[in-house]
């Protein structure tokens, strides 16, 4: 369990400056040396100042607390730096998902992160909007590219919608198809021999044309990303296929996943030790 590990506890801070009961849990996972996310929520402009390096100052102080916490509990304990970056609307008084200060902010975490030497954490696949349209394709785009760009190393919401109020399983497909794009662009170009090509130009000289050259069946999968949703057909084919939009094509990707899909069952013991853990913290916390 210690080498890999199952499951990850959230903790969070109570912005500003605070720690409270909801991080009781962190004694329990640092005793058996589970790894603990330690993830600050101070929202800019209402727990954390509305400038951007005091909104980052509030996080971090948070975030190392959480952490130093952790040490305390059990020197060597795994963490992950978290601090989320969430800002509040000032029209709305709402807490978003998809402001771009928010996505600046997370490049900066991923930026002390690293100066830290730690893993670290944000939010990347949500938006504001209230179903997949145009809105939240360019905010999740805006989010996960930057998060990948940044070297963050986990992002969460995927398909989270109208600021965290719902989920939508057609965004956590429209999302997928963008962390393919983020997925390939972070791999960059390669530059060597083969890549650079120069004796297959010579070979095919001016005015030919390298579809049916043997360089080209070798690296085109490696060179190119291949959207699984989105669509690159023709408009004449797509019109006679039923001309369906993203979300509509995302719909039946997720039905089809849902009807033919089958997960590993759960063991029958993992099932009585799930409910009998279940039963005692029941117990323990007062309830019949």
């Amino acid at each position: 369990f210690r080498k890999r590990p199952t499951v990850t506890l959230f903790a969070e801070s109570v912005s500003p400056l605070c720690l409270s009961s909801y991080s009781e849990g962190m004694a329990e996972f640092a005793k058996v040396g589970a790894p603990i996310l330690f993830s600050p929520s101070p929202m800019m402009g209402a727990t954390s100042p509305v400038t951007f390096g005091g909104h980052l100052v509030i996080g971090n102080a948070e975030a190392l607390a959480g952490i130093c916490f952790s040490q305390i509990l059990k020197s060597g304990t795994p963490v992950i730096y978290g601090p989320h970056t969430p800002v509040m609307d000032m029209r709305t008084m709402r807490c978003t998902y998809a402001a771009v200060e928010q996505a600046v902010s997370r490049v900066a975490v991923a930026q002390l992160a690293q100066f830290y030497g730690l893993p670290c954490f944000g939010t990347g696949g949500g938006t504001d909007s209230k179903c997949p349209d145009s809105q939240a394709g360019a905010e999740v785009t805006m989010n996960i590219f930057l998060n990948a760009m940044a070297g963050m190393n986990l992002s969460q919401g995927v398909g989270t919608m109208a600021g965290g109020s719902y989920g939508c399983l057609e965004m956590a497909a429209i999302c997928d198809e963008v962390i393919g794009m983020a997925m390939r662009a972070l791999e960059g170009i390669a530059v060597d021999e083969e890549s650079l090509a120069f004796e297959v130009i010579s070979e095919v000289g001016p005015g030919g044309h390298f579809l049916d050259h043997p360089h080209t069946a070798k690296f085109f999968r490696r060179e190119m990303f291949f959207p699984n949703l989105f669509d690159r057909q023709p408009e004449t084919i797509w019109s006679e296929a039923g001309g369906k939009r993203t979300e509509e094509m995302a719909r039946d990707k997720v039905r089809r996943i849902l009807s033919e899909h089958r997960p590993d069952p759960i063991s029958d013991s993992a099932k009585s030790q799930m409910a009998r853990i279940l039963k005692e913290a029941g117990q323990e916390a007062g309830y019949s």
